[in-house]
C-alpha cells in the first residue's frame, strides 16, 4: 500500500467533499473536519500500525 501526502489545497477538500456530500450525506463533512488538520500537520507522516 502506498502512502500518500494529505491534500493541502482547501479548493480539493471543498470539491471532494461536495461531491461525495450528494451521495454519502450523513458522515461526509463531520469526517472531513476531522481530517483537515492532517493536511497541515507539520510532523512526517509514518507507516501504518500492525
Amino acid at each position: 500500500m502506498r502512502r500518500r501526502p494529505w491534500p493541502t489545497s482547501w479548493k480539493k477538500w471543498d470539491r471532494d467533499n461536495t461531491r461525495l456530500h450528494q451521495k454519502y450525506p450523513f458522515m461526509t463533512w463531520a469526517n472531513a473536519w476531522m481530517n483537515l488538520p492532517c493536511a497541515t500537520w507539520a510532523a512526517r507522516a509514518s507507516g501504518p500500525s500492525r
